[in-house]
């Protein structure tokens, strides 16, 4: 058998899916974020406005004719 029809010994030990990145035996978590900060109108009017930004240019495309 060949090395390159076997996986590296590492990531077969480690079980990750390919581009899976874990620090400390976990996947992610939650990043922390200051109590007041999560649910500020500030912060939801920024996040309206990235989310409608998309939108907003598609409906000043033409199609070519």
């Amino acid at each position: 058998m060949t090395s390159a029809v076997t996986s590296p010994p590492a990531a077969a030990r480690a079980r990750k899916l390919v581009g899976e990145r874990r620090r400390d035996g976990t996947n992610g978590g939650h990043e922390h974020v200051e109590s007041d900060a999560a649910n500020s109108p500030v912060t939801k009017t920024a996040a309206e406005d990235q989310r409608t930004a998309t939108e907003s240019r598609k409906k000043r495309r033409r199609p070519s004719a």
